[in-house]
């Protein structure tokens, strides 16, 4: 998890419970409503369709970039993977290769989930909706205050 996330604690939970060996939280929530940073945009094998049920979806791409694929993203990877079994193995090994590259200091966990991704290795997307905040400023630490305080909708 990045360090600088506030989320509701069911996220997490869900997280845990959830059968795959690589998995990512990916915001579908419309882009358009996002206050702040609009990093790590998502790109899915499927679209959100807010069934009650694990529909097996994965990340397909990750990028700065907000259009890609010929298609607008699916919505934004939060910061958030769970890592079991043997998908360790998978982000050692995907890890390994990314610190053959010469900008290997300039890369970030994006670039580690493109790599699994590249190697066969795609993890899972668990879609959210809103219920988490990144914080990145001093404007996103103030509203930070009323964030706990919300309730959840």
């Amino acid at each position: 998890i990045y360090g600088d996330l506030l989320f509701r604690s069911y996220m997490l939970h869900n997280l845990l419970d959830w059968d795959a060996e690589l998995l990512v939280a990916v915001d579908s929530s419309s882009l358009s409503v996002v206050s702040g940073n609009t990093n790590d945009l998502a790109w899915c094998s499927a679209a959100d369709n807010r069934a009650m049920y694990q529909h097996k979806v994965t990340l397909v791409q990750v990028s700065p970039e907000s259009e890609s694929r010929g298609r607008e993203a699916d919505g934004r990877w939060i910061g958030m993977m769970r890592v079991t079994g043997e998908g360790a193995n998978h982000l050692r090994a995907a890890m390994a290769k990314l610190q053959q590259r010469a900008d290997f200091k300039a890369l970030g966990v994006p670039d580690l989930l493109n790599q699994m991704i590249t190697d066969g290795y795609a993890p899972q997307v668990q879609y959210v909706n809103g219920h988490w905040m990144d914080i990145n400023n001093l404007g996103d630490l103030e509203r930070a205050g009323t964030f706990e305080r919300t309730p959840i909708e």
